[in-house]
């Protein structure tokens, strides 16, 4: 969700202009070198910035359908914009690159990603579940590697019991904690990429984790050295706020996915086909994970059985 957040601002404006010259052969621009007409524009246009002009344009249709925003609520939120930066407002649009129509389109894109994201509910559960969470503090070293293979073979040494200081001395690429045995120290919520705090918050005392932990990062082998009562009172509206913002951060993404399969596009111009199978193929991926998520989490409701 957070690549559809960032409003293709070049794309907005070039969806108009495609939109324009498309099957069109008017001629735009003449010169005594050579004529410019609205198919050689078009064409241009469609090499350069199709792909993403297509993709925004499509999620905007679905998100307008279902979550749809008002012209007004535009013009509402454009004004507010200009009465917040006053004179400074189309210096601040020239040093963008942009024009007022391109701005209103980024808005109007914007608000009708908020409306999604709005209307999904966190359950009650995982901000509970989040609040206890954020009470305690843990203590943890990890070793980070390029690659899951290589971290399902430091698992296995470590399954034969190899030590994991040394383990983590030797090829972790950690260089903050790599010299100290891939120690961390006590952390809290919040304080590490997601799938690492996750993982780490679920293991007890001296696990590890059985599984290589996926992050932005690599791919992390992590141990729990201890656990104890945060020293820090826990703000829990700020828990809360930031369960909402990511729980419907990654909602939103499955919706989207679906929302852009019950639309039932058909892609006519084969040189886009890759717009599908980058928006439906992180798709997958999403799905992978969560299938992996839930068989993790049954093994773990049988192990305690």
């Amino acid at each position: 969700m957070k690549k559809k957040v960032l409003a293709f601002t070049m794309a907005a404006s070039m969806a108009v202009l495609a939109a324009c010259g498309d099957g069109g052969d008017k001629t735009l621009v003449t010169s005594n070198v050579g004529n410019v007409t609205e198919q050689e524009l078009y064409e241009e246009l469609k090499t350069t910035f199709g792909q993403p002009v297509l993709e925004q344009t499509l999620l905007m249709k679905v998100l307008q359908d279902k979550f749809p925003v008002e012209d007004q609520e535009v013009e509402d939120a454009v004004n507010e914009q200009k009465e917040m930066f006053g004179d400074q407002f189309e210096m601040i649009l020239q040093q963008q690159g942009m024009s007022e129509p391109m701005f209103k389109q980024n808005v109007r894109f914007q608000l009708l990603q908020q409306n999604l994201l709005d209307s999904i509910d966190v359950p009650e559960e995982l901000v509970k579940e989040k609040l206890d969470r954020a009470k305690e503090e843990v203590h943890a070293r990890h070793i980070l590697v390029a690659s899951e293979e290589e971290a399902n073979d430091l698992i296995a040494q470590l399954d034969e019991g190899k030590d994991f200081a040394e383990l983590a001395k030797e090829h972790s690429m950690d260089p903050g904690s790599k010299e100290k045995g891939g120690d961390l120290g006590w952390f809290g919520v919040g304080k590490m990429v997601a799938p690492f705090e996750d993982a780490a918050y679920e293991l007890k005392k001296d696990e590890y984790t059985k599984e290589p932990v996926a992050s932005e990062h690599g791919f992390h082998v992590i141990q729990l050295l201890d656990t104890r009562k945060a020293e820090e009172e826990v703000d829990e509206e700020a828990i809360k706020e930031q369960v909402q913002q990511t729980y419907a951060e990654q909602e939103a993404e499955a919706v989207l996915v679906d929302l852009l399969q019950e639309a039932n596009f058909e892609m006519k111009d084969t040189s886009f086909e890759p717009v599908f199978s980058d928006i439906l193929g992180n798709a997958s991926e999403s799905d992978d994970k969560d299938e992996k998520k839930e068989e993790k989490e049954d093994k773990k409701e049988k192990d305690e059985k």
